[in-house]
């Protein structure tokens, strides 16, 4: 039998694939994606190195902002502390210059009545012989009047009462003797027996014997029958205390008075604020006399008080509060004018009786007909009364003069709307407090 061939494996290159296009297309793909990752895989280094190089970079510039940062905060406190001590010198600066403008009004006032003063010297040392018999006869009638009519009590101290004469007349009483300085330009009525007011200390007693109200004598009368006699003043009544020229009807504190009234009467004693604020003054010091001086336990309502005066009395006692040394006094310009007003009407609105109450569109307290029964929240005397709203009244009014602005009549006005809108609850409680006083001299209210 014929033996039978194997047949040999075909060489590998002889090996035909059988590809189609898609596999074909497929890894032509494979290949590119190759050769890209070969040529990422190459740059890689070179982007490690640049990355790492700006991260340097980075670090850098944070180290350099912040260090700028340090430096412009240092800048901006030591420009704060620059702009608050040039603020606060500023400040010192402008108060010190009002004080100085308050002060010269001062001293010019009172140059202003020492030339008015001097023009009366000169009038009485040109009178007739005739004038000068008239003079000595006004001397005598003073000397025994006051002679008749020294009554001593009040501790010891002197105290006399009248009203007299057309021109003030003083006198010192020291160690018994009495020495006059009489300054007079009108003839004297010799049934006329001189009223006299006067300051008490312990050591000495100024003697003032003050003009009557305006209109009851002629100016410039002819003889001593032209003179129509005059009646004295009741306590109650103050109307001589301010005329149309302060200087003309000088006001003698009582000896009854408090201790805390001198000074707080020297506080709000202004001329320039005019005549509706002096004759506030006045109001309030009849019904301070008309009760006896007496004071309550209780002071005006703190709900709502003007911060400015809470500061302004905290810490000091009834006659500090008024020195020219109470660092606490605000200042006084325009500015506080403007914002003071608001607080002012605020307050005193808020302790008006119930009886009257606020009108909720405008803030202020309502228009009435007749005084209501209940005066809870007005009935407040002393040193921490009434007294209170007539200091915030003469802050304002002093501001006020500080204001330089076109709306300073309308801005005027409100200010002499308050304190006609005072004067009037004053003149309620007054009668209230009086009928309350006559009624019962014990009241529990007060502090004898």
């Amino acid at each position: 039998m014929a033996k039978r061939v194997r047949p040999e494996d075909p060489p590998p290159h002889k090996v035909r694939l059988l590809l189609t296009s898609s596999d074909i297309e497929k890894y032509t793909n494979m290949r590119n994606k190759c050769q890209s990752l070969k040529e990422i895989a190459m740059e890689f280094p070179v982007v490690v190195k640049e990355n790492a190089s700006l991260k340097a970079d980075i670090q850098s510039l944070r180290l350099k902002i912040s260090t700028l940062e340090t430096e412009v905060e240092t800048l901006m406190n030591n420009e704060r502390e620059t702009v608050s001590a040039a603020k606060e010198e500023q400040k010192q600066t402008w108060d010190e210059l009002r004080r100085t403008s308050i002060e010269l009004n001062v001293v010019r006032g009172r140059l202003d009545n020492t030339r008015k003063d001097f023009e009366d010297y000169k009038k009485k040392n040109t009178r007739t012989t005739s004038d000068a018999l008239i003079q000595t006869d006004t001397q005598n009638v003073c000397k025994q009047a006051m002679k008749k009519r020294c009554d001593f009590h009040f501790f010891g101290q002197i105290h006399l009462q009248s009203d007299y004469g057309n021109k003030p007349t003083r006198a010192e009483i020291e160690g018994g003797k009495i020495q006059e300085t009489l300054n007079r330009n009108s003839e004297i009525d010799h049934n006329d027996e001189p009223e006299i007011d006067q300051t008490c200390t312990r050591k000495k007693v100024i003697l003032i014997v003050r003009p009557p109200p305006p209109g009851s004598i002629d100016s410039g009368p002819s003889s001593a029958e032209d003179v129509s006699e005059s009646s004295s003043p009741t306590s109650a009544d103050c109307g001589h205390l301010f005329s149309s020229s302060p200087r003309s009807s000088p006001y003698i504190v009582p000896v009854q008075a408090r201790t805390w009234f001198e000074p707080a009467f020297e506080y709000l004693n202004v001329a320039e604020l005019g005549s509706p604020y002096l004759q506030f003054v006045q109001q309030w010091i009849g019904a301070e006399a008309a009760t006896g001086w007496r004071s309550t336990q209780r002071g005006m309502p703190g709900d709502q008080r003007p911060v400015e005066l809470t500061r302004w009395r905290g810490g000091n006692n009834a006659v500090d509060r008024y020195k020219a040394s109470n660092e606490k006094t605000p200042t006084l310009d325009g500015t506080f004018a403007i914002e003071f007003s608001a607080s002012v009407w605020a307050w005193w609105g808020s302790i008006q009786p119930t009886w009257r109450g606020v009108d909720l569109d405008s803030l202020r307290p309502r228009p009435f007909q007749h005084f209501g029964s209940e005066w809870k929240s007005l009935n407040r005397w002393g040193p921490n009364g009434w007294v209170l709203l007539l200091v915030c009244i003469k802050w304002w009014g002093v501001s006020l003069r500080q204001l330089e602005d076109d709306n300073i009549t309308a801005m005027k006005d409100d200010w002499e709307t308050a304190i006609a809108d005072m004067s009037m609850m004053l003149q309620g409680v007054t009668e209230y407090r009086v009928q309350s006083v006559k009624g019962s001299q014990n009241n529990t209210g007060d502090t004898q």
